[in-house]
């Protein structure tokens, strides 16, 4: 595989919530189901994680001392149906930022939502390994939106 067809990562999840009540949780509850101790810059030092709800928002960790980190900002804003950001949670902001888009289709009894995520290539060498790691990150990380949204 090269730097040129490198697969998106895609983790489907199913929400036994209509669509609108998926998009709230998932949009506007993001600091209770990130995983912020172990998937972010700051780790314990995360005190919210905030998603601005509206297009060109931002996404941003807030660590205890006040201090913020962007990891993306919003690029398509439709409730409740899409959402896509560019994605880049690191200190490095040199670093290329991927793109993310989470989709909200209803479906019986629910919701199943979809993301995708993509632009690996932008990260040359360190595609490959970054991209491997999502494919393990995504699934977990929407376990947790999905406990969340149906507690």
């Amino acid at each position: 595989m090269t730097a040129t067809d490198i697969d998106p990562v895609i983790a489907t999840v199913f929400v036994a919530v209509p669509p609108e009540s998926a998009w709230a949780t998932f949009t506007t509850r993001i600091g209770e189901w990130w995983p912020a101790g172990t998937h972010s810059i700051g780790e314990d030092r995360v005190v919210d994680v905030v998603l601005e709800p509206a297009l060109d928002g931002g996404i941003r960790e807030i660590w205890a001392d006040g201090v913020e980190h962007f990891w993306g900002r919003i690029t398509r804003w439709e409730p409740p149906r899409c959402l896509a950001f560019w994605w880049r949670p690191t200190l490095d902001t040199a670093r290329a930022p991927t793109q993310v888009e989470v989709v909200f289709t209803s479906v019986d009894g629910g919701t199943e939502v979809r993301l995708t995520h993509t632009g690996w290539e932008a990260l040359g060498a360190d595609a490959i390994e970054s991209r491997g790691g999502y494919v393990k990150v995504w699934p977990l990380v929407l376990e947790r939106f999905v406990e969340l949204a149906t507690a």
